[in-house]
């Protein structure tokens, strides 16, 4: 069970992550906070790993074009590999 001191941090974290939520985003947390005057706020806000995984779910990884221009740039044919093995690695990326 976690410590009041690490649930405030983690209430507060989310919390101020939600200023910053825009479109899709900003809509799920408006309906959501729109029900806190009805329940306990804790069950998400208290929680990080709880709201990223929500808001994750809502609009997926945050960096996922970086992670696949890094993929894209890291991609190279082995010396004595073929065109096709690096062709099919190359269109499984994208």
């Amino acid at each position: 069970m976690q410590n009041m001191t690490q649930i405030m941090a983690n209430l507060k974290g989310a919390s101020y992550a939600s200023l910053f939520l825009i479109g899709r985003a900003e809509k799920w947390i408006e309906i959501y906070l729109s029900t806190l005057i009805h329940q306990d706020p804790a069950y998400l806000l208290n929680n990080w790993a709880s709201f990223e995984s929500q808001l994750f779910t809502l609009i997926g990884d945050p960096n996922e074009v970086g992670k696949a221009e890094a993929e894209v740039d890291s991609l190279r044919m082995k010396e004595s590999g073929h065109v096709l093995l690096y062709s099919a690695d190359f269109r499984s990326l994208v």
